[in-house]
């Protein structure tokens, strides 16, 4: 067994389980951004930024657990440890972004650098620690 393995957990890396991770994650983004856009027809852009991010939350919730990970988990903690888990992930994409922006980067560039790293670190939250079954 490796390392990581032994770190992690014999099954810390499912390839078939990442790409319908990816698959929500594309479907997530797209539904947050026709939610913006919409939700931008009738308020301001933050409201209409925070409405999109709620609904791309839930949806990518309820997706992610019966569909990628097949999760039996039951009450509100997963639904906690999920939302702090996008939480951390935006943080650190700020955080990311700002680093980026100090090195000369630009808005798309930064935030596309920014990308794998956060949908990595989703991805391991959400497996060992949102929807861990033990």
């Amino acid at each position: 067994m490796r390392p990581v393995e032994r770190f992690l957990g014999k099954d810390c890396f499912d390839p078939a389980e990442f790409v319908r991770f990816c698959c929500v994650g594309v479907a997530n983004t797209l539904l947050d951004f026709c939610v913006f856009l919409l939700a931008g027809l009738l308020v301001p852009p933050l409201p209409a930024r925070t409405a999109a991010w709620m609904c791309a939350v839930s949806f990518s919730y309820v997706l992610n657990k019966r569909r990628v990970f097949h999760a039996r988990t039951k009450g509100a903690l997963p639904l906690v440890r999920f939302v702090t888990v996008n939480v951390l992930g935006l943080l650190l994409g700020l955080a990311g972004m700002e680093l980026l922006f100090f090195m000369g980067f630009g808005k798309v560039a930064a935030y596309a650098a920014t990308l794998p790293a956060i949908a990595l670190g989703n991805y391991f939250g959400y497996k060992l620690w949102s929807f861990r079954d033990k």
